[in-house]
């Protein structure tokens, strides 16, 4: 697992009210989230992987999975 994958699943889990099993296929409308803790939980993804989103990323249906997170997040990291 790489380190932007780690905190990842690190803000995720704090934003979650139950214990679910994480993986890349997990659905971000199964974490549970409503719009304030989703646009809150984005602001820290950028803070702990040193990022900054798109405005158009912190719609409420732009990442379908967790996978689709990790992968922008290590995306942005290479340019």
């Amino acid at each position: 697992m790489y380190r932007n994958d780690q905190n990842i699943n690190d803000v995720i889990k704090k934003y979650l009210s139950e214990e679910i099993k994480l993986d890349s296929n997990t659905k971000i409308d199964d974490l549970g989230m409503d719009s304030i803790n989703y646009v809150g939980f984005l602001l820290e993804i950028e803070e702990k992987c040193e990022i900054e989103f798109e405005d158009e990323c912190l719609a409420n249906n732009y990442f379908k999975t967790v996978g689709d997170i990790v992968k922008y997040v290590n995306e942005f990291k290479r340019i």
